[in-house]
């Protein structure tokens, strides 16, 4: 990648943009990233495509939700207050077309 100086890079992209992360994950994330980056080409190199927002499914699961309940297949969905996906899908417009299709919804406080 960058000889000696990958380290630093990795570092500094771990803090500018994994800012969620408690002081003593930052570690953990940099030797992860820097393992996957080291190492030859994998599908793990896709977190840096994943990790440009924004984040937009191709095919979104809610669209697909009546081919998982016909196998069987139950869905959680789980939004945290500090989240790196799209949350335009916010818990009332998500829950109110959930509820729509016959789904359980549970909205639990953090």
């Amino acid at each position: 990648m960058c000889g000696r100086c990958s380290g630093c890079f990795i570092k500094r992209y771990v803090k500018r943009r994994m800012v969620g992360l408690e002081e003593d994950e930052i570690p953990i994330a940099y030797r992860y990233i820097y393992q996957i980056t080291m190492r030859n080409g994998s599908g793990e190199r896709a977190i840096f495509k994943l990790m440009k927002m924004p984040i937009l499914a191709y095919t979104p699961i809610y669209d697909e939700l009546d081919k998982f309940k016909e196998h069987g297949i139950d869905l959680a969905f789980v939004y945290g207050d500090r989240d790196w996906m799209n949350t335009d899908m916010n818990e009332i417009n998500i829950s109110a077309q959930l509820q729509q299709k016959g789904e359980k919804v549970y909205i639990l406080d953090n």
